[in-house]
């Protein structure tokens, strides 16, 4: 009987630190959901997809978790992309003739609903880049588990992990806020940049 064993080979790229213990996470799963990410469809309709097609499809629970390390990752690479094009504005202003806290045009085009995202986009520059983003939610899946066993879960603060960061009662279509959040973004850079003229919506209180 042979008794020969090969070495252990990985299959797959992993990807995590190597003094962590635990299983760490496929490469491949991570693209998955970097992938996902920019698309319409959910892990759900993804494993839909798998099935479809007659392929074992991965655990939505996994899925999940990887979704949820993709999704703060992406919130971080967006927030510097932004950063940058901030940069890039007081850069084509300089090229104008301009001091750099020049007083800028830009706009806030805005979308109510359960979920809201308020963005503001240069007018300098005629690439018109998002410079500023903030997501507003009130959906949160811990808190309506909580409610179901009785606890008088209110969002956001209740106990283990909350999505939202508005109260149940709290306007969706508070613009005045989620303009006071989005200049406090634009303050966080060395060099501010300086909004002198913002076009929004006829009804904005922004």
């Amino acid at each position: 009987m042979c008794k020969y064993e090969s070495l252990v080979y990985p299959l797959y790229e992993e990807i995590g630190k190597e003094e962590k213990k635990g299983r760490k996470a496929g490469a491949p799963n991570r693209r998955l959901q970097i992938g996902l990410a920019d698309t319409d469809i959910s892990n759900t309709a993804w494993c839909q997809l798998m099935r479809t097609v007659s392929h074992p499809a991965p655990s939505r629970t996994d899925m999940q978790r990887q979704s949820n390390k993709c999704g703060e990752m992406l919130v971080n690479i967006n927030r510097e992309d932004m950063k940058q094009q901030r940069q890039i504005v007081k850069q084509a202003l300089e090229r104008s003739g301009f001091p750099t806290d020049t007083p800028i045009p830009a706009e806030t085009p805005f979308q109510p609903g359960t979920q809201a995202t308020t963005t503001i986009v240069e007018n300098v520059t005629a690439r018109k880049k998002i410079i500023a983003v903030h997501d507003a939610n009130k959906l949160c899946k811990t808190a309506s588990y909580l409610r179901s066993t009785g606890e008088n879960a209110i969002c956001p603060g209740h106990q283990g992990h909350c999505s939202a960061n508005l109260k149940p009662w709290d306007s969706i279509g508070n613009e005045e806020l989620y303009g006071e959040l989005l200049a406090d973004q634009l303050e966080e850079d060395e060099q501010p940049l300086v909004i002198g003229q913002l076009t929004t919506d006829g009804d904005s209180h922004a």
